[in-house]
């Protein structure tokens, strides 16, 4: 049984489909997200329970840093590359302009993380 929250969310959501002429009922959209995102956290973990991905790779070490780290900050300079790829071919290529506003998103996040783990103190090098 749906609670209050999640009922005025699908009610929202069939709203919007009503007024853009879909047919479709959209609560199997829904019941698919919420699923998906139990699994993310399951897979990921949360605050309260160490995920799959912790339990099956958190031992992994590159350079005494966990290679989800190293895998994050190396798939960042790649985007940062493929960045300026696409803002080279964004003046003539729609589709390369949203490419870059992609990318760009991408690096940022990665640089508002790594902002975040520097300054809370999650990282102990003593």
């Amino acid at each position: 049984m749906p609670h209050g929250h999640e009922r005025a969310s699908k009610a929202i959501i069939f709203e919007l489909y009503q007024k853009d002429g879909c047919t479709a009922s959209p609560h199997g959209d829904v019941q698919s997200i919420t699923r998906g995102s139990k699994l993310v956290i399951l897979f990921e973990g949360s605050e309260q329970k160490i995920g799959v991905a912790d339990r099956l790779f958190g031992w992994l070490r590159l350079c005494g840093f966990r290679a989800d780290l190293v895998w994050l900050f190396f798939s960042t300079i790649v985007l940062a590359f493929t960045f300026i790829s696409f803002l080279i071919k964004a003046k003539e290529n729609p589709a390369a302009q949203v490419n870059t506003v992609l990318c760009l998103a991408g690096v940022l996040a990665f640089c508002l993380f790594a902002y975040h783990v520097v300054t809370s103190g999650l990282l102990y090098f003593g």
